[in-house]
């Protein structure tokens, strides 16, 4: 559905999907405003593609076999993840061109978990991967201009010595993961979240930013879920809620507002 950020009042529904049998997981919003791009997941558990016109609601498959996709800052490219997709067991990272529909195709190396996230980073050539485990989740940055399989440095890059703590915790120490990542688009910053392991029995979930020019980090809000998407302004943040049940919220100037819950993906 479509919803207005100043109330969170709903102006129309683009698409429905049987929920039974499939269900919506990921969105992410063209640069022009104009096309919506959703990952589908069915009963079959692989995924599909769509692209949803705002204006029409006409609805077109894009990719089948994929999920997790992220329009390129320019518009030009659509990144997505087909890690353990329709049997396939390899870690598997996309890039389309939707002009021409050419794509290229990365392998990963790691033998258990998945990339579930796809995230273009500071500059279109790079991309922002999640590598998800069965306790743990960590991001590196992938450049897409070189050859073979996926890898890259951590992202953000974490030195021991003075790895930021977060509710007496280092994000370096075990059992610390990173959840879901977005880039303000003007202040050319990385936000993610923070996650712990069960054992660790740590309630605050915060969400930081991270600054690549000073390699400095700030706690932007205490409990998140984890962080969706800014609007082009850079000015509003779309944020996942913690605890149980699934919320929805907009972060802007100092001040969290609840949008709704039942939400787990938005885009602007």
């Amino acid at each position: 559905m479509l919803l207005r950020p100043s109330d969170g009042k709903e102006i129309c529904s683009l698409v429905t999907i049987e929920q039974a049998r499939d269900t919506i997981i990921t969105l992410s919003l063209a640069p022009d405003g104009m096309t919506v791009f959703f990952a589908e997941s069915g009963f079959a558990r692989c995924g599909r593609l769509f692209a949803v016109e705002v204006s029409t609601g006409r609805v077109s498959l894009v990719v089948d076999g994929g999920y997790a996709p992220e329009v390129s800052p320019d518009g030009k490219y659509l990144a997505y993840n087909a890690s353990f997709s329709c049997g396939d067991r390899r870690h598997r990272i996309f890039v389309r061109d939707l002009t021409t529909g050419n794509e290229r195709a990365w392998l990963g190396t790691w033998p258990t978990g998945y990339g579930d996230e796809v995230t273009w980073g500071l500059e279109r050539h790079h991309l922002i991967v999640a590598k998800a485990g069965a306790d743990s989740a960590t991001y590196f940055l992938f450049d897409t201009t070189k050859k073979g399989s996926l890898d890259g440095p951590r992202w953000p890059p974490i030195d021991d010595r003075k790895a930021p703590r977060v509710s007496g915790r280092a994000l370096s120490d075990p059992g610390v993961s990173l959840g879901g990542a977005t880039v303000n688009p003007i202040r050319e910053t990385v936000f993610f979240g923070v996650f712990y392991s069960n054992s660790m029995d740590t309630e605050e979930h915060p969400i930081l930013e991270f600054d690549p020019r000073t390699d400095t980090f700030r706690v932007l809000i205490k409990n998140g879920g984890g962080p969706i998407d800014f609007d082009p302004s850079g000015k509003q943040l779309l944020y996942r809620g913690a605890g149980p049940g699934l919320s929805l919220f907009r972060y802007s100037e100092g001040r969290s507002v609840r949008l709704g819950r039942g939400y787990w993906d938005a885009a602007w």
